[in-house]
């Protein structure tokens, strides 16, 4: 285990309030690190025959906020991952419907329709009930509303940048393998 990763799970436990998870009736647990994704191919695979949604994940951001969208972007590109991004609710619900991301990072407080109301569509949705969702604010009250509303973390601002992809990774790596670590 290098020292950054280190430094991240001693960071998440700290700080417990930076990162929380939804996990079967114990909402509020501090949420586990986990590991990159390789983004090549498998050697013993022709490419051609590689799902590309388990080689490279797609995550979409929403948020209105355009420094918080081009910094994630950006530590999400450095990750490995594609990007998808939307600056407000209506538009984030048709990128969601339209692109089937492995995972969509949510703000909480966006104009015109807000981060909840655009949880509550995308879980009351068969084309989008399944796709994991981390919420993101500056007020640590939107937590339990947002957790008990169905998202699968909480994330609050401003967020150290390795917590962002450590989150990610984790979520999207339980929604394949279909684990919700504890």
């Amino acid at each position: 285990m290098s020292k950054q990763h280190r430094a991240t799970i001693r960071n998440a436990r700290q700080h417990p309030r930076r990162l929380r998870r939804k996990d079967n009736g114990h909402a509020g647990q501090t949420a586990q690190v986990a590991h990159g994704f390789d983004n090549r191919a498998s050697a013993t695979q022709p490419s051609s025959a590689v799902d590309p949604r388990l080689v490279c994940p797609k995550v979409l951001v929403i948020d209105d906020e355009v420094e918080i969208v081009d910094g994630a972007v950006l530590r999400l590109h450095a990750a490995g991952l594609k990007t998808i991004t939307a600056n407000e609710g209506v538009s984030g619900l048709r990128c969601a419907r339209e692109h089937q991301p492995d995972l969509i990072l949510l703000d909480m407080r966006m104009p015109q329709l807000d981060g909840l109301h655009v949880l509550q569509e995308l879980r009351g949705s068969v084309e989008t009930r399944h796709i994991p969702v981390i919420m993101l604010s500056a007020s640590l009250g939107d937590r339990q509303r947002s957790l008990h509303a169905g998202a699968r973390l909480f994330l609050a601002k401003p967020y150290d940048g390795s917590l962002l992809i450590d989150a990610v990774q984790q979520v999207i790596t339980e929604a394949r393998t279909g684990t919700s670590g504890s």
